[in-house]
């Protein structure tokens, strides 16, 4: 059973008497992620109305990520707090690489030209379905009410003109949100 605590906002799971969601590890545009036992993660969705088209489509591309045998947290399942819907990861243990960058030089150029390299093997994976990411972007773009008229159909024209494919692609992968071991690099 899933409760919500409202002294600590933390969501907590009971099962036999044992807590199962620890504390906040992280809070995104979409959702946030707390400890869910030892070995597990939860993302909880903030916008409850959106939450289960979201966390579908988010499950739907984790298993093929499951399926791909890459470095990235395994997803072990969907399930449903108070109408919102959430996802359980594998808990990954380490440091975030923006945590690892020193301010020097050497070290931002040595972690720039990583995150780069990985965002390459990233985009060369190729899957067997087709992408829909133009769709998703236009479907933004004209829902986006900060966007003038005009600018919207500018950038669908130049969105248009881009390759299509069956590349992976994250969406938001960047330093804060890359957990690794030192012997990963």
């Amino acid at each position: 059973m899933l409760i919500w605590r409202e002294q600590t906002q933390r969501p907590v799971v009971r099962r036999k008497g044992q807590i199962m969601i620890g504390e906040l590890l992280g809070i995104g545009n979409t959702a946030s992620v707390y400890e869910w036992g030892k070995t597990e993660v939860i993302k909880i969705f903030h916008n409850q109305s959106h939450s289960m088209h979201e966390a579908k489509k988010e499950a739907k591309n984790a298993e093929i990520i499951n399926n791909l045998n890459l470095r990235a947290p395994n997803y072990s399942g969907l399930l449903e707090y108070k109408g919102t819907s959430c996802l359980i990861y594998e808990k990954i243990d380490g440091p975030t690489m923006l945590k690892q960058i020193d301010p020097t030089k050497l070290s931002i150029s040595h972690y720039a030209k990583l995150m780069a390299q990985l965002h390459f093997e990233l985009h060369n994976i190729e899957i067997k379905m087709n992408s829909n990411l133009k769709t998703e972007l236009t479907n933004k773009i004209n829902t986006a009410e900060m966007i003038k008229e005009y600018e919207k159909q500018i950038v669908i024209n130049v969105l248009n003109t881009l390759p299509g494919g069956n590349a992976l692609c994250h969406y938001d992968f960047h330093p804060a949100t890359s957990s690794f071991h030192p012997r990963d690099l």
